[in-house]
């Protein structure tokens, strides 16, 4: 989500996938997907900034999901099993 300013100066969040487009008239328009159209008091440059940061930083969490390390597996069978090793409690210390 964007977080805009609307010319009466309530601010407003908006998902970058529903703008459709960004005009500018005396004030900046935001039309979205459904129809919807904002005017708020960003230039079209600052939006699209804004836009890009907020896809940017969804990309970068999706890289760091598919790249993370696999987690271990457990053991299937009697051949995989490792033997266990005892801890010391605090008490033993």
């Amino acid at each position: 989500m964007i977080g805009l300013t609307r010319t009466t100066g309530e601010p407003c969040r908006l998902h970058p996938a529903d703008i459709q487009r960004v005009e500018t008239h005396p004030c900046t328009l935001v039309y979205l997907s459904d129809g919807a159209k904002y005017a708020v008091v960003e230039d079209i440059d600052e939006i699209s900034r804004r836009v890009r940061d907020c896809r940017a930083q969804a990309m970068t969490k999706v890289y760091r999901i598919v790249d993370a390390p696999a987690a271990p597996t457990a053991p299937s069978g009697p051949a995989d099993r490792r033997p266990v090793v005892p801890q010391r409690s605090r008490q033993d210390r």
